[in-house]
C-alpha cells in the first residue's frame, strides 16, 4: 500500500536510534542485534517476527548456526531448505521489501541499491483503522443507460504509542552486504 509511513519509516526517519547500519554480511548475531534494539517488545517470539526480503532470506539459509545437521539437527536449512524461525521468532519473507541504499532507504536518485535490511516489529504495537468508513454513491447515466457506482474509504496504518520519536517497538538492521 503506497502512502503509509510505517514499519521501515519509523527506525530510519522517526527514531533513528532504532536503526543500525550493519555494514556486513547477514549472521545470526545481526538478527539478535535487531532484537536487542526492541528490548522488552522482543521478549515474546509470537509477537515480534523478523521481516526480510528474498535475498536476505536466501543468504540467511547459509548462516552457520542453522545450516548444518551438527548444529541444528533435522531442522537444518541444508536439509529442509527453510528457515522458519531464528531465536524463536518467525522469519517472514516479503516479496515487497526492496534492496536499499547503504543508508537503508530506497530512493529514485540512481544510488547503488545492493544492500538489504532485517526488520523486526512488535505486531501488537501497530494497528490498521479507518479514517473514513466505506462510502458508496450511485448515479444514473441516462445517455449510456448505465448506473455508475463510486466506492471509497480511507484507511490508516499507525503505531500505538502515539510518539514515533520515542517508539522502541520496531527496529531495522540495514546496509547488509553480500545479498545481491
Amino acid at each position: 500500500m503506497i502512502g503509509f509511513d510505517g514499519l521501515i519509516h519509523l527506525p530510519l526517519v522517526d527514531n533513528t536510534s532504532q536503526g543500525n547500519s550493519l555494514n556486513g554480511n547477514v549472521t545470526a548475531a545481526s538478527y539478535n542485534a535487531a532484537l536487542k534494539l526492541i528490548g522488552k517488545y522482543g521478549v515474546r517470539p509470537t509477537e515480534s517476527p523478523f521481516i526480510v526480503d528474498v535475498n536476505t532470506y536466501l543468504a540467511s539459509l547459509a548462516i552457520e548456526e542453522v545450516e548444518t545437521v551438527d548444529k541444528l539437527g533435522p531442522q537444518a536449512s541444508l536439509l529442509t531448505g527453510q528457515l522458519g524461525v531464528l531465536y524463536g521468532h518467525l522469519v517472514i519473507v516479503s516479496e515487497q521489501m526492496r534492496l536499499a541504499d547503504t543508508d537503508g532507504k530506497v530512493t529514485d536518485a540512481g544510488n547503488v541499491t545492493d544492500t538489504d535490511r532485517i526488520l523486526v516489529v512488535n505486531r501488537g504495537q501497530w494497528r490498521i483503522g479507518f479514517r473514513r468508513e466505506l462510502s458508496i454513491e450511485t448515479e444514473r447515466d441516462i445517455q449510456k443507460r448505465q448506473n455508475v457506482m463510486v466506492v471509497s474509504m480511507r484507511v490508516a496504518f499507525d503505531e500505538r504509542s502515539g510518539d514515533r520519536s520515542t517508539a522502541t517497538h520496531t527496529a531495522l538492521q540495514y546496509n547488509i552486504t553480500g545479498v545481491a
